[in-house]
């Protein structure tokens, strides 16, 4: 088998719709597909182009997106830094999570490893964002990061499915199953004959849901059955 530097990039989002306020949810993984170790892998979001600054002529999700948290999963591996593209000061400095003004600013976010990353082992970078105050509804926002090392720049970014800021919305479906859906007659001498009765809500908005209770008070089916 020839020598080969290849990685598998993903990139996911926890939802679609961007409201005013909710925390919105990234993950981006890489991982060494290829039969060689990768020397100091980084991943940066958005692409870099050759200077190593974010790339003016792609999309940058962070016009419209602030981070507000960043954390890097890695076990077992070299250490691996978070860094953050600081505007002010035209260059990737350190994550640092009590910055506010920092978070604010920054317009990339980047993990570089200090080592080698072995093949078929791989880390994540996980993101908490909101969007920016000021941003009006019905932006498109298309987030993608690249994976470079030494020797090596992946052909293609990954992306995450395109996500839209939008009206908040909140609502949510309720619903009640009884499995199954009859019961005989109880005689006795014979084997009772049981129910499982589940409650179940989905949210359908685009907030997350906080003290959430749901009641049954359905009077004429806790008159016909015993628990």
């Amino acid at each position: 088998e020839q020598p080969r530097r290849s990685t598998t990039g993903v990139k996911t989002v926890g939802q679609t719709s961007v409201p005013e306020g909710q925390p919105i949810p990234f993950s981006l993984k890489v991982t060494n597909n290829g039969n060689l170790p990768l020397v100091d892998p980084v991943i940066s979001d958005p692409p870099t182009g050759a200077d190593g600054r974010p790339d003016s002529t792609r999309p940058n999700p962070f016009s419209t997106l602030r981070i507000t948290s960043a954390k890097v999963s890695a076990s077992g591996l070299p250490p691996v830094a978070i860094e953050l593209y600081d505007p002010s000061v035209t260059a990737w400095v350190a994550y640092d999570a009590s910055n506010a003004a920092l978070l604010e600013r920054a317009e990339g976010v980047r993990a570089a490893m200090n080592g080698e990353l072995a093949p078929t082992k791989g880390f994540t970078l996980d993101l908490v964002t909101q969007r920016r105050s000021g941003t009006p509804d019905d932006v498109k926002i298309l987030n993608c990061f690249t994976t470079s090392a030494d020797g090596y720049v992946a052909d293609d970014p990954a992306c995450s499915p395109e996500i839209t800021t939008g009206p908040t919305s909140d609502a949510a479906s309720i619903n009640k199953s009884i499995m199954p859906p009859q019961l005989p007659t109880f005689v006795p001498g014979l084997p009772r004959q049981y129910a499982t009765v589940e409650l179940s809500t989905l949210n359908t908005g685009n907030l997350s849901m906080s003290t959430l209770r749901l009641t049954d008070s359905d009077a004429t089916f806790f008159d016909a059955v015993d628990f």
